[in-house]
């Protein structure tokens, strides 16, 4: 696209309508770049105006969360529901015979990382990703690691042999020492 005379890109005028068309084109995809060029102004333009008006900091907000509602709709779709995929065989659409008698060109597949991240975000008591696991070290290894953090050392050496020529690890184990060869 060819630049006016005078190379500047002509100042939009920002109306009601304006401002109204880019907030339904961002809750529509979600990224202020995309929506801002769909209604024709820039990424800077619009973090301009929501750094001075928060009215439309707080619209831009609203039409983010309601983006994020229609990608966590999609996500329980695929995982409840599934999607159809076409099924393919040598580079060639088939068709196959279900357990009906059915002649199928499509498989229904569901999404069992989707299910559990909703599962987590619902259930996160339940389901939550990461467990808090608390241990505490008695004998040897426990010593040592302890006499290390009295010295301010963080972490043991470990000594052994390197691995052979051949790629095995026939040689002696490696051992854990506090850092000046007693272990």
């Amino acid at each position: 696209m060819a630049l006016p005379p005078g190379g500047r890109k002509p100042r939009i005028t920002w109306t009601p309508a304006f401002q109204e068309r880019f907030i339904e084109a961002l809750a529509d995809c979600g990224v202020i770049r995309t929506a801002a060029k769909a209604v024709g102004t820039t990424f800077q333009t619009i973090h301009r105006r929501i750094a001075r008006d928060k009215d439309f900091a707080d619209q831009v907000e609203s039409a983010k969360r309601e983006f994020a509602d229609t990608l966590e709709q999609e996500a329980i779709r695929r995982a409840v529901e599934g999607v159809e995929e076409p099924v393919f065989f040598k580079g060639q659409q088939v068709v196959y015979i279900d357990r009906d008698g059915n002649e199928q060109r499509f498989v229904r597949k569901y999404s069992d990382k989707l299910l559990m991240q909703q599962l987590n975000a619902w259930h996160p008591d339940k389901y939550k990703w990461r467990q808090d696991i608390q241990h505490s070290m008695d004998g040897d290894l426990g010593k040592v690691l302890d006499r290390l953090s009295a010295r301010g050392k963080e972490t043991p050496k470990v000594m052994g042999d390197s691995p052979a020529k051949d790629g095995t690890n026939d040689g002696p184990k490696p051992t854990v020492t506090d850092g000046d060869g007693s272990e």
